[in-house]
């Protein structure tokens, strides 16, 4: 009976240390693997992010080449208004109107939006940097067209005017 008793006891001692490193290794294996699953998001989120700035990063250079492009278009245009005097390619007269709250604004048919505030005078300045404004179509539907990215181009003047396309 004794002898039974050494084998239950060193039978159960035995289980107990498997149980139990069983139990560690188990412990010990799921930190590791934690570890490595929290280490591999990282690296992932660190390249997908680094990925995610380059892209806004091109898309932004665009966009600044862009901008640079239809300023420089624009300041053609506005620094030599003599380029374009005579027979104007779009006239203020024929396009603009008095909206229903004072503002001043061009029919919707037209390629480009205009708009001025009610609080502007329309005058004669005012009137020719419309038309000289209307030459940026030239620019701004090609600059459009060409970018995915691009929503909208607007313009604004020294003058109060706003002009937008599409």
């Amino acid at each position: 009976m004794l002898f039974s008793g050494l084998i239950v006891i060193s039978v159960l001692a035995i289980g107990y240390l498997g149980v139990n490193s069983v139990q560690t290794v188990g412990e010990r294996a799921q930190r590791i693997s934690a570890q490595a699953l929290r280490t591999q998001a990282e690296e992932y989120l660190r390249r997908v992010t680094v990925g995610d700035t380059q892209r806004h990063d091109l898309i932004l250079r665009e966009v600044e080449h862009n901008a640079e492009n239809v300023a420089r278009y624009a300041s053609g245009i506005f620094a030599q208004p003599e380029a374009f005097a005579g027979e104007a390619y779009w006239r203020a007269s024929d396009h603009m109107s008095t909206g229903p709250d004072g503002q001043y604004a061009n029919d919707e048919t037209d390629v480009s939006s205009v708009f001025i505030p009610n609080f502007v005078d329309i005058d004669q300045e005012l009137l020719a940097d419309l038309e000289l404004g209307a030459y940026l179509e030239f620019a701004l539907i090609p600059t459009y067209d060409s970018d995915p990215n691009t929503v909208a181009i607007y313009l604004g003047t020294e003058h109060e005017t706003t002009r937008y396309y599409p």
